[in-house]
């Protein structure tokens, strides 16, 4: 875990608060944790963490995506969405340190789990900005959770009616496997001999299994069960990725882009087996 130096602490007016504890209940911990922060860090970025990464929700998440243009998600549940953005624990001082220098906007960084608490670290806000925050009203991230529901359903029914078509669906299946399969032959190559002749050799016998029932899909009689063997592959190699970031082989930037290639190959083999199983294709 990385934390601020005592030196670049003073430097940044920030204090550090142990120990705070939080106990809740429901799938949003986070969310409700940022919540109770605001009450007492008002005009604050709130970024807690969640294992590997921090996380700010609803009014940090949109502050962020508009001051930064950082990707903004909508999560949680259908009965209970809220704004998400997160990054990379490790260095985020980098991140966050700039956006103090330049928009004068506090923050207040919480470390730790659920299990053991949190040690917090603020930024002093008697000199910064607390207005850019304070002036992201309920009605605002409401209105902008509302719009990414019917963004998102309007995505889902774009989706599906490609998947519906059969030439489209066997494009995008081969278009997300080849990227996936060109970057990591890429990874492998620059790896030392021990890792290709372990993990990469490992990752080659997915991929090549995972490419030759790619391009056996369009002329394959027994489609359904030919999926699950793609979802199968494409699980494995989520596998080997996470453990490639265990491994600390790739840069955090890198290691989300081949993650979010993976998630999407699986989201149109997904969406292929729930449609008729993909005989239809």
């Amino acid at each position: 875990m990385t934390i601020p130096s005592t030196e670049e602490m003073k430097s940044l007016h920030i204090t550090k608060i142990h120990g705070v504890a939080v106990d809740f209940n429901n799938d949003d911990a986070g969310v409700d944790m940022s919540s109770k922060l605001e009450s007492t860090y008002s005009g604050h970025l709130i970024l807690i963490q969640s294992g590997k990464f921090l996380r700010g929700y609803n009014r940090t998440a949109y502050a962020l995506h508009k001051v930064k243009n950082w990707q903004l998600m909508l999560a949680g549940s259908t009965k209970k969405p809220h704004l998400q953005v997160g990054f990379p624990l490790p260095g985020y001082q980098k991140r966050l340190w700039p956006i103090v220098h330049e928009f004068g906007i506090p923050y207040l960084v919480a470390l730790g789990n659920h299990a053991d608490g949190y040690t917090l670290y603020t930024s002093k806000d008697s000199a910064n900005n607390l207005d850019t925050i304070r002036s992201i009203s309920d009605e605002i991230v409401y209105q902008v959770i509302a719009d990414l529901q019917s963004h998102k359903k309007l995505n889902q029914a774009v989706l599906q009616k490609k998947l519906g078509d059969p030439e489209t669906a066997g494009f995008q299946l081969k278009e997300k496997a080849q990227a996936l399969d060109d970057i990591l032959l890429q990874d492998i190559t620059k790896l030392t001999r021990e890792l290709r002749t372990t993990w990469g050799e490992s990752v080659r016998v997915c991929l090549c299994r995972l490419m030759h029932n790619i391009f056996s899909y369009g002329q394959e009689d027994n489609k359904p069960l030919l999926l699950k063997r793609i979802s199968a592959d494409v699980d494995q190699l989520n596998h080997y990725i996470q453990q490639a970031q265990k491994l600390k082989q790739f840069k955090s930037s890198n290691f989300e882009h081949r993650a979010v290639l993976v998630v999407e190959l699986g989201r149109i083999v997904g969406g292929l087996i729930r449609t008729r199983g993909g005989d239809h294709v």
